[in-house]
């Protein structure tokens, strides 16, 4: 019998919900029409544009336009949480539950449709019967459900996702049911989808919005495109093979591509386990990489189908309805969507999401989308499981984890609040970590550590207080273990995300006067650091922020975040949080860089390896991804990076034995996180134990021999000339190579150098080779590719630091490919960049080392699951600097032995060569790059300093790249 549509009624052509509140209408603005506290006068509070913005700004953004200065100390108001309150409806009373039943309706749909490999649409199988009595069971409940969850303005996800369920209720409800469902599609498409993305408003879109949602949205109007019962139409294109829109001959074989993205898809969608986060893979950062290597490596055919969309996306990037294949076309978009989200740079996350959001308005309204069977709807779903905190783990959680209490953010601010109360301002002093999952079961002995560390004063360092975000049950009891700490319960399942909790916790401990130091829990605290931030914070410019910072790199690492109790750094935890609140995919050290404006990082824009701005040009589009409208940093944001007392496994600086390395990050060690927190905890005495010392000394860097540059240059140096100490001035080689080509450049190479102060500039060719060396190594130096695959190249550079005219300290190997040339004095770079390091390269950050480097080569070289050495970018080859010293040349010879191994040079193509099948590239893979590769990779292990591209391309023109 037909079932009833329980909640709906069809009245005008329109379905209306009795107690579902509409959203409310956009303003002129974007905005919506009222805030949901209210607002205060001339800022609407809370209010949410269509972008994902919030429509106030600057300090009057958060309520400190008139901050109250008090006793010499600022008094800041109540944090202003309106943009962190649930616009998701999942704190609403029940919300789990409802969560749960339209979960399991698509769990019940998705097996009638797998287990019984009948056409969809049709009665029968054992499926469908458990279907139908599960419908039974549970229909009225869930519609008085909904009107008690959803009635309340926003909530689109949610709103949605029922709106599916009741499409699909009624499709499945007797004759007529597939027109009447047509005619709910209609109204969901009018309502909401078309209304989540105004066309012709360019990057306006809250698509992502359900992106980020635990609410079954995409899964459950997939599933009424599956099961509606027609499915061939052409209205949307007649995808031919080889031809387009016009039937001109084109290079797609859409033919060939939609059944090979929907068995990958369907691969996906049967494997849930691809998409977990696991412990095992090391920190967080390196789990969201592997987990997309999974879904790009394990799933059948998904390698393939986002190699084809690569293709696409190129060809039709503008004029995308010439293709003839509209439902293509958007299916290699979000292919791409699912690409970029690990390495958003600037805006073009937000770009492709809108991008995605618009072609399904344009050219695949939902009436008509439903009548297809393109898995759209399937792979907007998997962009969900990729986001930063997998929808699952947001709602579901283990058995026996707590909800989240309503207002759960604002509650974690007064817990924090009350822990503070009563510190004195601007001399408190309150460190902060959290856990949850898989780290919960080692918090009782980080905080047993701190507390003998820090208790009671912190041995004579000042009052310090300890805090402790417990986001799960098993981190709670492991606080309640410890002594001398305040434990927040702040369960995270449907509550507030743990890195967002992180920094309103340290926003809320900054408003209070305080300074707020967060430590992540895999960071060791050798010894107090209370002395070595306040001398940070007290240094000239008087930082507001403090951050860590890796060896290998020049990004802030949000691993350590000190925030000085004023109202400068609340403003920066709170904007930071609620970027982090808006953007489902925004990992929190990537995201810093970009904040902060910080173009030396890695995270951030500048230019890129051809010394060209590819900084995100004023096209009307947003600069970042769904930013919140308070903005990024103020430009006058004052922030400053902790030196050598910081270490890792990426690399720590300092004499042995560790005696001034205070906070170490187990970030990037080759151990396990389990097995480092076994070597270090239980450990309640000042410094590091005996059985740690070996790990610590294999991950000392030395990068510095000998007499340093300024100590040579003499006192007042400048531009790498003598100064008034009585120093001698740098000794400059430029070196070049050429065979039997680029004679002309390389002439005009060495004729440039000399011309802008060099000391001598050298051109070698194939007669300046080693005989002996060049007979030795014939097989790879007879090679057309680079003149023998660069293995040239350390050669002649070690030719040249060993060459007695060049002297020991002061005598500086400077490599310029051939191609390229110097047009201004160096010395000033030089003496900046081997002042702290005596081998110097160009970071070629927005090159990542997985994309140029051969999984071969990685695996020859041991390196494959050294995500501090591939997850970062390449280090270029084509202009190098070496200091003469006994370190710089042994650099040098193991850059030579190594790339003399055929295997770690050639890569992929010496498998080729000798006839066997290549492995499977990384994701985004372009192209190896050969003795750069090897450099790189040695560079980053040694812990040398790299220079950043703006300041090479000051000097050097890239004229040609490689051949």
């Amino acid at each position: 019998s037909r079932a009833p549509r329980v909640g709906a009624a069809l009245s005008g052509g329109r379905w209306l919900l009795p107690g579902f509140a509409p959203t409310p209408p956009m303003t002129s603005r974007g905005g919506r029409s009222q805030g949901r506290r209210g607002g205060r006068p001339g800022c609407r509070a809370g209010s949410r544009a269509t972008s994902g913005r919030w429509l106030c700004r600057g300090l009057a953004a958060w309520g400190w336009a008139n901050v109250v200065v008090a006793a010499g100390a600022a008094v800041q108001p109540p944090l202003d949480l309106d943009v962190f309150e649930d616009d998701d409806c999942r704190e609403a009373p029940n919300a789990d539950v409802l969560l749960a039943l339209l979960h399991d309706l698509a769990d019940l749909l998705d097996r009638a449709l797998f287990s019984t490999g009948m056409p969809a649409g049709r009665e029968g199988g054992s499926a469908w019967a458990d279907f139908e009595a599960w419908q039974a069971e549970h229909l009225r409940i869930m519609a008085g459900l909904v009107a008690q969850v959803f009635s309340r303005p926003y909530c689109e996800p949610g709103k949605v996702a029922w709106m599916a369920a009741e499409c699909l209720l009624v499709l499945r409800g007797g004759p007529g049911g597939e027109d009447e469902a047509l005619r709910c599609a209609e109204a969901l498409d009018e309502d909401f989808l078309t209304q989540m993305t105004p066309r012709g408003s360019g990057f306006v879109t809250r698509l992502h919005l359900m992106l980020r949602s635990p609410w079954p949205a995409f899964r459950l109007l997939d599933l009424l495109v599956r099961l509606h019962p027609e499915s061939g139409s052409t209205r949307m294109g007649a995808c031919r093979r080889f031809q387009n829109w016009r039937q001109d001959p084109d290079v797609f074989d859409w033919t060939w591509f939609k059944p090979l993205l929907s068995a990958a898809v369907d691969a996906a969608t049967a494997a849930p386990a691809t998409f977990e986060l696991r412990p095992e893979d090391g920190p967080l950062s390196r789990q969201y990489r592997a987990r997309w290597l999974r879904v790009h490596g394990d799933l059948p055919g998904m390698q393939e189908a986002i190699a084809f969309s690569d293709d696409v996306f190129e060809a039709y990037r503008e004029h995308h309805y010439r293709a003839g294949c509209h439902l293509g076309v958007i299916s290699c978009y979000i292919l791409q969507v699912l690409l970029l989200h690990l390495r958003d740079v600037e805006g073009r996350l937000h770009r492709y999401v809108a991008s995605v959001a618009q072609l399904i308005n344009l050219h695949a309204a939902f009436p008509h989308l439903v009548k297809t069977d393109w898995p759209i709807f399937r792979l907007l779903h998997l962009a969900s499981l990729l986001q930063r905190t997998p929808p699952v783990e947001v709602w579901e959680g283990a058995a026996a984890e707590p909800l989240a209490l309503p207002d759960a953010a604002g509650k974690l601010v007064a817990a924090v609040g009350k822990a503070v109360a009563g510190l004195p301002a601007g001399e408190g002093f309150v460190l902060v970590t959290a856990a949850w999952g898989f780290l919960s079961r080692f918090a009782g002995d980080v905080l047993r550590r701190w507390s003998a560390l820090l208790g009671a004063g912190g041995g004579g360092a000042g009052l310090v207080t300890l805090l402790f975000l417990a986001l799960d049950a098993e981190a709670l009891a492991e606080c309640r273990g410890a002594r001398g700490v305040h434990c927040i319960d702040a369960p995270k399942r449907l509550g507030v995300e743990g890195v967002i909790a992180k920094y309103l916790a340290l926003a809320e401990v900054s408003r209070a006067g305080c300074t707020a130091m967060w430590l992540d829990l895999d960071i060791y605290l050798a010894a107090t650091p209370v002395p070595h931030i306040r001398a940070a914070m007290e240094a000239p410019g008087r930082p507001d922020l403090l951050f860590a910072r890796h060896a290998a790199s020049e990004s802030v690492s949000p691993a350590v975040v000190v925030a000085r109790g004023s109202p400068e750094a609340t403003e920066l935890m709170l904007r930071y949080a609620s970027w982090l609140r808006e953007n489902p995919y925004l990992l929190d050290h990537q995201g810093w860089d970009q904040f902060l404006e910080r173009k030396e990082g890695d995270f951030a824009a500048g230019f890129d390896y051809q010394g060209r701005n590819v900084t995100v040009k004023d096209d009307k589009g947003p600069a970042h991804s769904f930013m919140p409208f308070g903005g990024t940093s103020q430009p006058d944001a004052r922030y400053a990076l902790l030196g050598d007392a910081f270490g890792s496994g990426d690399g720590w600086y300092g004499d042995e034995g560790a005696a001034g390395l205070v906070l170490f990050h187990f970030w990037g060690a080759n151990e396990p996180q389990e097995q480092l927190f076994q070597l270090l905890y239980p450990h309640t005495i000042v410094g590091f134990p005996a059985r740690s010392l070996s790990m610590l000394s294999q991950y000392r860097r030395e990068i510095l021999s000998g007499p340093t540059v300024p100590a040579l240059l003499g006192s007042n140096a400048s531009e790498g000339g003598a100064g008034a100490g009585g120093g001698r001035p740098l000794h400059l080689v430029v070196v070049s190579y050429a065979d039997g080509c680029c004679q002309k450049s390389l002439r005009k190479n060495r004729r440039q150098a000399l011309r802008v102060g060099a000391d001598e500039a050298r051109a070698y060719g194939r007669a300046d080779l080693a005989p002996t060396w060049r007979e030795a190594h014939r097989d790879i130096l007879s090679q057309k590719k680079g003149g023998g695959w660069w293995l040239w190249k350390p050669h002649v550079i070690l030719r040249a630091l060993k060459d007695p005219a060049v002297p020991w300290h002061r005598g500086v190997v400077v490599w310029v490919d051939a191609g390229n040339y110097l047009h201004a004095d160096p010395r000033p770079l030089v003496t900046q960049a081997l002042r702290d390091s005596d081998v110097s390269a160009l970071r070629l950050k927005w090159c990542m080392e997985a994309d140029w480097t051969s999984t071969v080569t990685l695996r020859e070289m041991n390196y494959s699951l050294r995500y501090a050495l591939v997850d970062r970018p390449q280090i270029g080859a084509y202009f190098l600097m070496f200091r003469k010293t006994e370190l710089s040349i042994a650099f040098v010879e193991e850059w030579l032995r190594v790339s003399e191994k055929r295997l770690m040079l050639l890569g992929a193509a010496a498998v080729e060569a000798d006839g066997e099948e290549p492995p499977v590239e990384a994701p985004g893979f372009q192209k190896h790059q050969a003795d750069q590769s090897v450099l790189s990779l040695l560079f980053k292990e040694w812990g040398f300093k790299a220079m950043t591209l703006e300041d090479g391309h000051r000097v050097v023109t890239l004229a040609r790249w490689r051949e």
